[in-house]
C-alpha cells in the first residue's frame, strides 16, 4: 500500500490489507508489534475499488479513499459505509487532502489538474457534495502533493518542479512561489501554516518563503541537505544531509543553532507534533531526541527493515515502517 494514516481520538492506525485487495485494515496502536485487534466494527472496511491511497479527515470520522476507479469514495468510519463518491475523471488521482475543519476535499491528479469540492454534512451522517466543484490546472504535469495551509488555502506540489499556494473557492485566487533558486527538491510548512521551508540540490541552498505571499524571507548555503523537519513550536528546523551522520537544528532565520554526530547515516526524520521532540531511522535502530540540545531520549525496538517513521497527532505513539 502507499499510505498509512493514523486515526485522531481512536488510537488506531489504518493501513491496506494484502489478503482481502478491496478491504483496509484497522489496528489498535497498543505496542510496536502491532498485533492487538482493533473494534469488531472495524477490523475490515470494505470499498468499492482497489485502493490505493487513504487520508483521515482531521475528525477521525471519515475516509476519504482513492483507487484505480479514478474517484474518491468518502467512508463512515463510525457507520463502516460509504457516504459519498466524487464524479470520475478521466486521469488516475495522485494525492488527497482535507481541510483543517474537514468541510473541504482536495484531489491531485496525473495530468496535473486539481479539484476541490465543498462538502455538505448531514445530521444522519450523510454526505454530499455542496455546489459546483473548482477545478483548474495547477501544474504543467503530474501534481505530486496536496495540501491545506489554512481552511481557505490549498498548496500543492508538481513534476513541473513548482510550488504553488491557491485560493481555490475564490477567482484567480493562485499564489505561486516565486524564485530565482532551483526548483525545490523537499519542501514543507511551519506548524502554523505560515512559512515554507524548501531545500534545493542543485544549488546546495535552504530557503524560507512566506507562505501567504510567496516572498522568500531568507536563504543559506547549506550543502547536501535533503530533508528538514519543523520543531511543534516552530521556531526551530532539524536538517539531515544525504548520506550522512549529522544532524543539524537551525533557528527559524536558518542559523545553525546545534549539531550532532549520530551512529549511522539516518535514512528517516520526523518531529513530534506537540512538543519539540522528533524521531531517526537508521540501519539499526529508532532513536527520539530532544530538541534543541539534540540528546537522545529513548531507543524503542523496531523491525530490522524500518525505513520510516511517523508520530501520531497527539505525539503519544511511533509507527515505523518501509523497505
Amino acid at each position: 500500500g502507499n499510505s498509512v494514516g493514523y486515526i485522531k481520538m481512536r488510537q488506531m492506525w489504518i493501513a491496506p490489507h494484502m489478503e482481502q485487495p478491496k478491504t483496509w485494515s484497522m489496528l489498535r496502536v497498543l505496542d510496536d508489534d502491532f498485533t492487538a485487534p482493533a473494534e469488531p466494527d472495524l477490523a475490515a472496511l470494505s470499498t468499492t475499488m482497489q485502493p490505493h491511497l487513504a487520508r483521515v479527515d482531521p475528525t477521525g470520522r471519515r475516509l476519504a479513499v482513492t483507487g484505480s476507479e479514478r474517484v474518491v469514495e468518502v467512508i463512515d468510519l463510525d457507520a463502516g459505509r460509504q457516504i459519498l463518491i466524487t464524479p470520475p475523471y478521466r486521469e488516475m488521482v495522485t494525492d488527497i487532502a482535507w481541510a483543517p475543519d474537514a468541510q473541504s476535499l482536495a484531489i491531485g491528479y496525473l495530468n496535473g489538474y486539481v479539484r476541490c469540492h465543498r462538502l455538505h454534512h448531514r445530521p444522519d451522517g450523510s454526505c454530499s457534495l455542496s455546489g459546483r466543484a473548482t477545478m483548474f490546472e495547477a501544474h504543467t504535469d503530474i501534481v505530486h502533493c496536496v495540501t491545506f495551509v489554512d481552511v481557505d488555502t490549498i498548496a500543492t506540489t508538481g513534476k513541473d518542479g513548482e510550488i504553488r499556494l491557491w485560493k481555490p473557492f475564490e477567482c484567480n485566487g493562485r499564489t505561486p512561489i516565486t524564485s530565482d533558486l532551483a526548483s525545490p527538491t523537499f519542501a514543507e510548512f511551519s506548524p502554523d501554516g505560515t512559512r515554507l521551508a524548501t531545500i534545493h540540490n542543485s544549488s546546495g541552498k535552504v530557503a524560507l518563503y512566506d507562505a501567504k505571499l510567496g516572498d522568500r524571507l531568507v536563504q543559506h548555503d547549506l550543502p547536501l541537505a535533503i530533508e528538514t523537519c519543523w520543531g511543534a513550536s516552530g521556531e526551530l528546523l532539524i536538517l539531515r544531509r544525504e548520506g550522512s551522520n549529522q544532524l543539524q537544528t537551525l533557528n527559524s532565520d536558518l542559523t545553525p543553532a546545534s549539531q550532532l554526530q549520530t551512529p549511522h547515516p539516518i535514512h528517516g526524520l520526523v518531529s513530534s507534533p506537540v512538543e519539540d521532540r522528533f524521531a531517526t531511522v537508521d540501519q539499526d535502530e529508532l532513536i527520539l531526541y530532544q530538541s534543541p540540545t539534540l540528546a537522545a531520549t529513548d531507543r524503542p525496538r523496531r523491525p530490522d527493515t524500518s525505513r520510516r517513521v511517523a508520530f501520531s497527532p497527539d505525539g503519544a505513539s511511533l509507527a515505523y515502517g518501509g523497505v
